[in-house]
């Protein structure tokens, strides 16, 4: 006899929130967004305009992901794709801009962890921000999150470099995230867990003509208040199999 695969369910929240350093100054965009291994688990954003280089969406999404427990211990891969589509021929048909791939197992039991990610398979710069929130809810506890891979450490100095401005000579070069998937012409991911990194308000100044809307300026993280005005994540629904909650 086999032995029964060991499952563990979490309530995933994640808010697809802005792109940012979108070189385009017209058009309508929206994100596609897909569960892998999950068949029913998809959908879209709604479609924003351009505006000063940044579309903000905000849209909120609550899943129940079970992901498996692998002989190690270690959670295996559970993959949320988000593709970002622009809009052509008067709405008739669209073509992608870039995607990203978020691994859900990285996430497990954290707390509002945003996350900016440079588009990959993508001709252009700019960077999708996403907020993940992920809670165990049943099954199989006892597990280990699989390690980072691919992801060095990038300094403010370093960010500093891209975007021309000089280094701080006073202080040395601090850790302020890390990069995953490394971009040759950018600073890929920067996983900043909310309240906690000092370097949050640079990276906001780098990123801050997406509009103070999409940061939940009232505290607590963009999850913390459903009644807030700020607060995009309003009146959802746990996602049951393949229901998922839409705004």
């Amino acid at each position: 006899m086999f032995a029964k695969s060991r499952k563990a369910t979490f309530v995933c929240r994640v808010l697809i929130s802005d792109l940012a350093n979108l070189p385009f100054v017209s058009g309508q965009y929206f994100v596609k967004w897909k569960l892998k291994g999950a068949t029913a688990n998809r959908g879209v954003t709604q479609r924003e305009t351009v505006r000063m280089h940044s579309v903000v969406w905000n849209f909120p999404l609550v899943l129940e992901p079970t992901l498996t427990v692998g002989k190690d211990g270690i959670l295996l891969p559970c993959e949320l794709q988000l593709t970002v589509k622009q809009e052509v021929n008067s709405g008739k048909s669209s073509e992608d801009i870039g995607s990203i791939t978020i691994n859900l197992a990285e996430f497990a039991r954290s707390n509002e962890v945003n996350r900016r990610t440079l588009l990959q398979e993508s001709k252009v710069n700019s960077v999708l921000r996403v907020v993940i929130s992920m809670s165990f809810l049943k099954g199989d506890s006892q597990f280990s999150l699989p390690p980072i891979t691919n992801r060095h450490s990038i300094s403010i100095d370093n960010i500093r470099g891209v975007l021309g401005e000089p280094p701080a000579s006073d202080s040395p070069p601090s850790r302020v995230a890390h990069t995953a998937d490394a971009h040759p012409s950018a600073f890929g991911i920067l996983d900043t867990p909310s309240g906690e990194d000092p370097s949050t308000d640079f990276l906001d100044q780098i990123f801050s003509h997406a509009g103070s809307a999409d940061r939940g300026g009232g505290g607590g993280g963009p999850f913390a208040s459903p009644a807030s005005p700020q607060n995009p994540v309003k009146g959802l629904a746990s996602a049951q199999g393949a229901k998922v909650a839409y705004r």
